[in-house]
């Protein structure tokens, strides 16, 4: 289990996502070959984790937009899938997250983001429920 710091902002708007939205409007970009139905979630708000996952997933997905040949559209499909798959959601890992997230160690008034313990089978962005 690993512990990562992530401000209170950061948190907020990562469970402000709704996983069901997020998975629709991923699938929607991928149709669509543009990212422009995530942009309505403000992802650059969830840290510079998540943010930099984003912004992975619009390069991946312009690139499969421009692919012209069947080979580059091939692979270009396939690393749009994959980047889409780092956003995707598993709810019950981020449960199990926030179960085992401790902040005994933290005093009122700290300026410390909070930690966050994460099983290791967990993605960092099961936090977006």
């Amino acid at each position: 289990m690993g512990t990562i710091n992530i401000s209170r902002e950061e948190k907020d708007a990562l469970k402000a996502i709704a996983g069901i939205t997020l998975s629709q409007l991923i699938e929607q970009c991928l149709r669509d070959k543009r990212v422009d139905a995530l942009r309505s979630l403000r992802l650059e708000n969830c840290g510079p984790y998540v943010y930099a996952k984003f912004r992975a997933f619009g390069e991946d997905l312009a690139e499969y937009a421009d692919a012209k040949a069947e080979k580059k559209r091939a692979e270009t499909e396939r690393r749009a899938n994959r980047a889409a798959s780092d956003l995707t959601i598993d709810p019950v890992g981020y449960r199990t997250a926030l179960k085992h997230q401790t902040n005994a160690h933290l005093r009122v008034g700290s300026s410390y983001p909070t930690p966050i313990n994460i099983p290791n089978r967990t993605s960092f962005l099961s936090y977006l429920r």
